[in-house]
């Protein structure tokens, strides 16, 4: 595994900054959009997406779907980008409705005590009519009477006064558990909708100085074929979070190749952080504390990953029995195929921890969860330095060498490099790992033990909804299907499941991920395909047939 002790000893923890190996020209100002050379903006997201990331079902003739699925782990495992929301949106928005939701129940509880005062003086009113009416009917002989029951009216009106009081003073308990009931449920929505840059409806941007500063929308056009036909004119983006970077200097007018970057919030190595978490009090609240297992839950005598306390805020769900998981990543919930290997990591993690307490029942606890968690982590990453890698680099000889990819079985590795700096970097997360989605299945097979297809599942019905996984024999027909079924070719075309309904939950229109990953690419300053390609070693194309060699004729028309 390469890490970099030569560099910062914090390289790769979290949460730092991404590494860069080709950086963006200087843009107008501070974390400005990049422009086109001509000083124009860039061609619309949406556009782009539509036009070159077609739906088109090319499967791979080799590979299967598990081939893509880890490539998706190891994506989680490498980077994670927090949006501004996380930080800002939640406190501003929480103090918002603290203050708004306090001044209502001030002027309720002001009006309610106005209200109670004029019913007590009323009563009073008719009491003193009352005895007014006894005085002048009664004759002296009964005027000792006459006070008796004035008297005891006047207890009577003592007596009902307390009981209003006490009636009042328990209202008033009840209005303020209400109160503070309905400003958890705000603070709790509007933390799960974040930064919001579209009106409520999606018809439009919202209005320049509506718009948080963090707001860079992408605008869909009249003319869009699938998202005008439900009036969606916008789609919501938020940019990254940043940090300095790690020269830890800031961009200034003054000096502007020293570039504030975005915040990698896991750590940079391949740690399995989406199971064991990028932190001490995550991996503390997945463990057990009880043989160096990680926490699980049962279902039909199946192990599966833990639940959620505050499912709302993770997962699609429309009712409280539904499925919704934790792991050491916050994306565990995100599609069926994702949890299921979580699941599948955890079965292993809990399985070696077995076996480590049969053999040394000596060890405590933490022994053993640092030993297995070890044997795990390295499991994961011989799969992925010496079979995975060579699926989408491709066998040659050079790489192989290069890189050392190839391992005998029957000797240790010595290729650590304390010199190679291993933070992640941005052009990989943001750029050219983005390709992995062309890979992905719109529709996954469920699979049966002979090999039958009995049903297909539509990706976009269960995105953060995971109880699919649970039904019937899903898990097994699911994890088959990820062996069997076909992924899609290293191409230009994507699932509409991805480009049209992703996390569209109950709507009939979901958002466009190839969109937002161009937006995020250029909120995050990636530099050019020129510049990548003096960076390594091609030369700049200067037309479009200089790119002969790297792209086909349709597609160099297209551009």
């Amino acid at each position: 595994m390469l890490s970099g002790l030569q560099h910062s000893p914090l390289s790769a923890t979290k949460p730092l900054s991404y590494n860069a190996i080709a950086l963006c020209p200087m843009l107008p100002g501070l974390h400005s959009f990049p422009m086109s050379v001509s000083g124009a903006p860039l061609p619309n997201a949406r556009l782009l997406s539509r036009t070159f990331f077609p739906d088109r079902d090319y499967e791979n003739q080799e590979w299967t779907l598990i081939a893509m699925l880890w490539g998706q782990m190891a994506s989680h495992d490498l980077a994670l980008v927090p949006m501004v929301q996380i930080v800002e949106a939640k406190n501003k928005e929480q103090d918002r409705v603290e203050a708004k939701s306090k001044r209502q129940y001030q002027v309720e509880a002001k009006s309610k005590i106005q209200d109670r005062v004029e019913a007590k003086s009323k009563i009073h009113d008719r009491v003193e009519a009352k005895s007014k009416i006894q005085d002048q009917v009664g004759a002296k002989n009964k005027e000792q009477d006459q006070v008796e029951a004035n008297s005891k009216e006047q207890d009577q009106v003592g007596a009902k006064n307390k009981e209003q009081d006490r009636v009042e003073a328990k209202s008033k308990r009840q209005d303020q558990v209400e109160a503070k009931s309905k400003i958890q449920d705000r603070v709790e929505a509007k933390r799960t909708e974040g930064i919001q840059c579209c009106s409520d409806d999606g018809e439009s941007i919202l209005p320049a100085q509506l718009l948080h500063p963090a707001c860079m929308p992408i605008y869909i056009c009249r003319e869009d074929r699938f998202y005008s036909a439900f009036s969606q004119h916008c789609m919501n983006f938020v940019r990254s979070m940043t940090t300095v970077g790690q020269d830890c200097k800031l961009s200034s007018a003054e000096q502007p190749m020293f570039s504030d970057v975005q915040l990698n919030e896991v750590t940079s190595y391949l740690d399995l952080s989406p199971v064991y978490g990028s932190s001490k009090s995550t991996s503390d609240s997945l463990r057990t504390l009880c043989g160096g297992r990680l926490k699980a839950s049962r279902y039909k005598g199946q192990q599966h990953l833990p639940s959620v306390q505050n499912k709302t805020s993770r997962c699609d769900v429309r009712n409280s029995s539904e499925a919704c998981y934790s792991a050491g990543d916050i994306r565990v919930n995100q599609n069926p195929q994702l949890t299921v290997l979580h699941t599948i990591l955890l079965r292993e993690h809990n399985r070696v921890a077995r076996v480590l307490c049969k053999l040394n029942p000596h060890w405590d606890d933490e022994r053993v969860y640092q030993e297995a968690r070890r044997i795990v982590i390295a499991e994961f990453q011989h799969i992925t330095y010496y079979e995975w890698l060579s699926i989408f680099l491709g066998n040659s000889q050079t790489y192989i060498n290069k890189y050392k990819l190839l391992n005998d079985g029957n000797s240790y590795s010595y290729d650590y490099d304390e010199t190679a700096n291993a933070a992640t970097l941005n052009g990989f997360t943001a750029g050219a790992y983005r390709y992995f989605h062309s890979l992905v299945a719109g529709h996954l097979r469920m699979v049966t033990e002979a090999r039958d297809t009995t049903s297909v599942l539509r990706l976009s019905d269960h995105f953060n909804r995971p109880e699919v996984i649970r039904a019937r024999d899903n898990f097994d027909s699911l994890t088959r299907g990820l062996t069997t079924q076909k992924m899609m070719e290293t191409d230009q075309f994507f699932t509409t499941e991805l480009t049209n309904y992703l996390f569209r939950s109950t709507q009939s229109f979901g958002k466009d991920l190839e969109s937002i990953d161009i937006q995020r690419g250029r909120d995050h300053g990636l530099a050019s395909y020129n510049d990548f390609r003096a960076t390594c070693g091609l030369s700049k194309a200067t037309c479009f047939n200089d790119l002969k060699g790297s792209m086909s004729q349709k597609v160099r028309s297209m551009l």
